[in-house]
């Protein structure tokens, strides 16, 4: 669910590292906690009898929280870039930045010298190129899908709202 709303790339450092880690710790606990915590005889009986059936639910519980948990983390990392609804939010070297979808205009790949080589590059449509990521970065490829299915989305709103407007200029 989170995974369709919030896309992110992010930079494999000791800060992606760091939030990994503060995920598995917390699975970690949590799956300590599962089987210690007492039952509610409900939840038992709506389970036919069966508590093993219950502590799996929770076991499903728990690794989607942490899946939308580790997501949300990892896009506040500082040089992720982040899809979430119909923005790219990104750092640009100076400062963080937030891009409306429709302001897009393609998304490419250009090469760069070492140590990045190659680099997903956002052009908008008042000319203005954003470098990205390096296209090496863990999710970047399927930002990339991402980004270029949302710009075909907006440009294709944007031909249906020019229709609109020139069948209603002819009437």
């Amino acid at each position: 669910m989170i995974g369709r709303l919030l896309r992110v790339a992010r930079p494999d450092d000791w800060t992606g590292t760091l939030a990994r880690l503060a995920v598995a710790l917390a699975f970690v606990l949590s799956m300590i906690l599962v089987p210690l915590v007492p039952l509610p005889t409900a939840w038992v009986a709506l389970a036919g009898g069966f508590p093993l059936v219950v502590r799996a639910c929770m076991v499903l519980v728990v690794v989607a929280v942490l899946a939308v948990a580790h997501g949300l983390l990892v896009a506040r990392l500082p040089r992720a870039v982040v899809l979430w609804g119909r923005k790219v939010r990104f750092h640009d070297g100076t400062r963080r930045r937030a891009v409306p979808i429709h302001d897009v205009a393609a998304v490419h790949v250009e090469q760069r010298p070492p140590p990045l080589l190659e680099m997903f590059v956002l052009a908008r449509r008042d000319g203005v190129e954003h470098d990205l990521c390096p296209t090496a970065w863990a999710g970047a490829p399927s930002l990339h899908r991402a980004i270029v299915r949302s710009v075909a989305a907006a440009e294709r709103r944007r031909r249906r709202r020019a229709a609109r407007r020139a069948s209603r200029g002819r009437r």
